[in-house]
C-alpha cells in the first residue's frame, strides 16, 4: 500500500559554485561516506550531488517527516550493478520508517538541461 510519494526538482547550478571544493563541509553534512566517495569519483561530481540531493528532499517528502532530529545522511541514495537507484535509511529517519511499518521506498532520478529531478515513492505493509 502506498504511503506517500515525494518529487523534488533541482537546478543543477545551484550547487555550481562547489564545483572543486569537494572538501566543503556541505558535502560532509549532506551525503554519506559511500555517496561523497562515488560523487567525487564521477566525471561531473555535481550532476550526481545534485541527483542525490534531489532524492533526498523527495525521500523526505513521500515518508512524511520532519523535526529536529531529521539529517539528510539518514537518506543515502546509490545505485546497484544494473544503475538503478535504491534508497537507505539510518538513525532517526530509519525509526520513524520502521515505526510507520515502511516495507519498501523507490526512487526514480533524471536530469536533463541543467535540471535534476527525483521522485520517490514510499509503501507500507497492507493493514491485516
Amino acid at each position: 500500500m502506498i504511503y506517500g510519494i515525494g518529487a523534488d526538482m533541482l537546478s543543477k547550478s545551484r550547487l555550481d559554485d562547489l564545483r572543486g571544493k569537494y572538501d566543503d563541509a556541505f558535502f560532509k553534512k549532506t551525503f554519506t561516506e559511500a555517496e561523497y566517495s562515488t560523487g567525487i569519483a564521477r566525471p561531473d561530481p555535481i550532476l550526481y550531488f545534485s541527483e542525490r540531493f534531489a532524492a533526498k528532499e523527495a525521500v523526505f517528502k513521500a515518508i512524511s517527516i520532519s523535526g529536529d532530529n531529521f539529517k539528510l545522511r539518514d537518506i543515502e541514495t546509490l545505485n546497484d550493478e544494473s544503475g538503478k537507484p535504491f534508497v537507505n535509511l539510518y538513525g532517526h529517519t530509519k525509526e520513524h520508517c520502521d515505526n510507520a511499518g515502511v516495507t519498501r521506498l523507490h526512487v526514480s532520478l533524471s536530469n536533463d538541461g541543467g535540471f535534476v529531478i527525483a521522485f520517490a515513492v514510499c509503501e507500507v505493509r497492507e493493514p491485516v
